[in-house]
């Protein structure tokens, strides 16, 4: 600061006192008063006043107009003062020259500045005829920039006032200017990088050094700058940029910092957040078990799960390879697909082996991710087989309304190698309504396994049906059976029923019934297909045979406790009878009543009735012992049991076993062998029976036998 500045500051404050003479900027540029002491003296009384005094007063008027008129003229060079950049607590001068153009001297009163400037101190100053005087003006801004600083230097003289225009520049502090002051690079995949650029300047008229630049975090680096320390010129601008190169996933965050002289500094904060995409596979292992060479499995969804924050690409042309890629079938995949964070997309898979063996294979999921998952794929083809008997069910026909049961009608039968899983057993076409089965509906089945099925044929109309039963395995293999059975219309019917003969029997004794044929049939119409039904005593079992014209009948149970005994081929009949012998293996009992409930020739127009003399035939009422021992279970272990276990039963004519619910619902039934004296050992598979209660019960179809069954896991 110059050694003249408190004395400016003085003159300054002493100018405020006249600023109001600032408002004479807007008066012409050469002004001139006359002074009052003139007027004075032109004035006289009224009573002096005559024409000639009157003539006077005019001619010294226009004399002081002259007079006016030639007043000396000041010309101010340069005609503008203008000051460049000047800091706020600096001092600028211009000097300017006053010269006297006119014929007479002029006494410059005083000079007057606008604020932030300070006038020349000179008073009273005689600037004689044709010279010249050289002033200093100085800008001493007293606050800081930027600003624009101006207005009229009054030049005050005894004949007016003189305005000289004057401005000048209030410079900003020289600092390190930096745009934006954030820099926000979002979301960058790890590994990848990011740019972003700014502004650095001075915005002042001063230059100022740019000593260092500096990042806080190493996530950031300068990948463009200028060489420091370096001088930022007035108002010199430069480009510096920033990338941003995540090395894990999450917010990040840094500065950016300039070091600059006069102890000035300007920071810039940098944000960014790294992301990645994380691609996987959910099942990673895919195994199709076992399924017949040349059918296909069911199908499989794996679903690619992207587990990152960053969305990722699956490169198109997903393909299998490995050691058996033609075993193996892509259902549906898309040729490219995004998945999103956190999102899901399902790749659907079938097996269909070519050959026998071990079958494997792998899909890599090529992708934008860091991880390219694979997906390992195995199986195994067999081939299976497994024997469904018979090819063909007739249940043969019934009344309206009324149904037949066919007992263990089909069995299925795994005669391969390899286990077998039924994955359904349904009846399918349009006379399915009227058939319906019993039994499993879902069984696995180990090599010698079997289980077995019940038919019941229900008409509802007066017509032949037909229907399939579908046997399909786990490996989409189905097996059918046809059924057929012929509804029959009840009227004209006249007698069906006979009832209330009554048969006694002791064990092993045989009884005859003979029925009698009315209308008799003619000779051409003597094979037919009969159907007796009998019920049972409730002190009595099933009887175990039936012979009539040498044909031996089968035998089925509804729920009513009807036993229905049906022959297994059409019999020969005389034109009006016909002959039924039942033996009696009962259980020993001293009454073991069976009712005959009907019989039927299959025409509702023949009726058949009871001979004359059969009641006869009742009245045994001696007990004797069994020709075959009662079943019996003589252990079933382990109990609980998971997935196998072994039962120890006497049955010398076989039996059937059934694994029942708690509520009579059978979940498996298959056939047991006879066993000898000791009885024997069969191993019964549960691994296809879930976990719960159950009774398992074996019968000879005359006694029966049962253990209750805990399966654990």
């Amino acid at each position: 600061m110059s050694t003249r500045r408190p004395a400016l500051i003085a003159r300054m404050k002493r100018q405020r006192s006249t600023q109001h003479w600032a408002q004479q900027a807007e008066r012409p540029y050469l002004s001139v008063k006359s002074p009052r002491r003139h007027t004075r003296a032109l004035r006289m009384p009224r009573s002096f006043m005559t024409r000639s005094s009157l003539l006077l007063l005019l001619l010294i008027a226009l004399a002081a107009i002259d007079a006016r008129a030639q007043t000396p003229t000041l010309e101010i060079t340069p005609g503008s003062i203008t000051f460049g950049c000047t800091l706020g607590g600096e001092d600028s001068t211009r000097s300017f020259v006053v010269r006297n153009t006119g014929a007479s001297d002029v006494t410059i009163l005083e000079y007057i500045a606008p604020a932030g400037f300070v006038a020349p101190g000179a008073r009273d100053v005689v600037v004689p005829a044709g010279t010249e005087l050289t002033e200093v003006l100085h800008f001493a801004p007293l606050t800081a920039g930027p600003a624009i600083a101006g207005g009229s230097l009054i030049i005050r003289t005894p004949d007016g006032d003189v305005l000289v225009p004057v401005s000048g520049e209030i410079g900003a502090e020289p600092t390190i200017g930096v745009n934006p002051t954030r820099l926000d690079f979002f979301d960058v995949a790890i590994g990848s990088s990011a740019e972003l650029c700014i502004t650095v300047s001075n915005p002042s008229c001063r230059p100022i050094d740019v000593l260092n630049a500096s990042i806080d975090n190493p996530a950031f680096a300068l990948s463009r700058i200028f060489a420091m320390p370096r001088e930022l010129g007035p108002f010199e601008e430069q480009t510096v940029c920033v990338t941003f190169t995540p090395t894990v996933e999450g917010d990040q965050e840094g500065a950016l910092t300039f070091d600059g002289s006069l102890g000035k500094r300007a920071v810039v904060r940098l944000f960014g957040r790294g992301v990645r995409s994380q691609i996987a596979v959910e099942p990673a292992l895919v195994d199709f078990g076992s399924i017949d060479i040349g059918s296909a499995s069911g199908e499989i969804v794996v679903d690619i799960v992207n587990r990152g924050s960053l969305s990722a690409t699956i490169d198109p042309g997903l393909a299998i390879s490995g050691a058996n890629p033609g075993d193996f079938v892509l259902s549906s995949a898309p040729l490219r697909f995004t998945v999103g964070p956190g999102e899901r997309a399902p790749l659907r898979l079938r097996f269909v082996p070519t050959a026998a063996g071990d079958r494997s294979a792998e899909i890599v999921l090529n992708n934008t991710s860091d991880v390219d998952p694979v997906i390992s794929l195995r199986g195994r083809g067999v081939v299976f087989d497994v024997l469904v008997t018979p090819t063909s069910v007739d249940m043969g026909d019934v009344f309206v309304s009324q149904s037949r049961m066919a007992i263990d009608t089909v069995l299925v039968l795994n005669r391969g190698s390899e286990p077998v899983t039924i994955a359904s057993t349904t009846i399918e076409g349009a006379d399915a309504p009227a058939f319906e089965r019993y039994g499993f509906v879902v069984a696995r089945l180990n090599p010698g396994d079997n289980y077995v099925l019940d038919i019941e044929f229900k008409p509802y109309a007066p017509r032949v049906f037909t229907a399939d039963l579908i046997v399909t395995l786990e490996s989409g293999a189905r097996i059918t059976v046809p059924l057929r059975g012929r509804g029959l219309d009840t009227a004209g019917v006249r007698a069906r029923h006979i009832a209330g003969d009554t048969i006694r029997a002791h064990v092993g004794e045989r009884r005859m019934l003979r029925f009698t044929i009315d209308p008799p049939l003619d000779g051409r119409d003597t094979t037919r297909r009969v159907v007796i039904r009998l019920k049972l005593d409730p002190q009595a079992l099933y009887p175990h045979g039936v012979v009539a014209g040498g044909a031996t009948a089968t035998r089925s149970y509804n729920a009513e406790g009807i036993a229905e005994l049906i022959f297994s081929s059409e019999t020969q009949l005389e034109l009006d009878h016909f002959d039924v012998e039942i033996e009696g293996l009962f259980t020993g009992r001293p009454l073991n009543r069976v009712t005959v409930d009907s019989v039927d020739l299959g025409d509702p127009r023949i009726a058949v009735t009871n001979s004359p003399g059969v009641v006869g035939l009742e009245g045994c009422d001696v007990a004797g012992d069994s020709l075959l021992r009662p079943v019996a279970i003589l252990s079933l272990a382990p109990n609980p049991a998971s997935d196998r276990t072994s039962l120890h039963y006497l049955a010398d004519g076989g039996a059937r076993l059934s694994i029942l619910e708690l509520d009579g619902n059978a979940v498996k039934r298959m056939t047991l062998p006879p066993g000898g004296d000791a009885g024997a050992v069969f191993s019964l598979d549960l691994s296809a029976i879930a976990v719960g209660m159950y009774y398992v019960e074996i019968t000879d179809f005359r006694t029966v036998d049962w253990r209750k069954l805990e399966v654990v896991r």
